[in-house]
């Protein structure tokens, strides 16, 4: 049981140091979605953010 708590916790903080990292290499390859009169944001909006979340899944 204790192993298993431990590889969430350890996904939850690899989701959460990746997050920011891959948000600012979106912004910096311009990977994002770009705001127009048919979106809703006002913003670009980076569309990888699912990596992060990908990595920490495949610990």
């Amino acid at each position: 049981m204790i192993t298993l708590l431990f590889i969430f916790v350890a996904a939850c903080l690899i989701s959460l140091a990746l997050t920011p990292a891959v948000r600012q290499l979106a912004l910096y390859l311009d990977l994002t979605d770009k705001p127009s009169a048919r979106k809703m944001h006002s913003r670009k909006i980076p569309r990888i953010g699912g990596v992060a979340l990908f990595c920490s899944f495949f610990l």
